[in-house]
């Protein structure tokens, strides 16, 4: 009972967070399509939401669970591939520095 509840909280929690970053890096980089951010990120949920466990049954019912946890891990590694690349874009469309330059950064100046 435990494990559900905390597999509850994590989940609940942990994809809040995701989905309105994802949600708002979007919005940032087309900001004269907002509207159409929107419904293309959360149509794509959608159908993400409704073909993936289908498509998940039919790879364990014909090759097995090692090729599910394989397609996991790829997916995975794509997604963390493609965050490395809209962090590297966002970066140099937005003029944002890798580091803060401890010399010319102050507080002070935020304040």
């Amino acid at each position: 009972m435990m494990c559900i509840i905390a597999g509850f909280v994590l989940g609940f929690t942990a994809a809040g967070g995701v989905l309105q970053l994802a949600l708002t890096t979007m919005a940032e980089f087309f900001p004269s399509g907002k509207g159409k951010v929107l419904g293309i990120f959360f149509t794509s949920l959608s159908v993400a939401t409704a073909v993936i466990p289908f498509f998940i049954g039919w790879i364990s019912t014909n090759l097995g669970l090692y090729h599910v946890m394989l397609s996991d891990a790829i997916i995975a590694g794509l997604g963390t591939l493609l965050a490395v690349v809209v962090l590297i874009r966002y970066r140099k469309i937005f003029n944002i520095p890798k580091r803060a330059d401890k010399d010319n950064y102050s507080f002070n100046k935020i304040l």
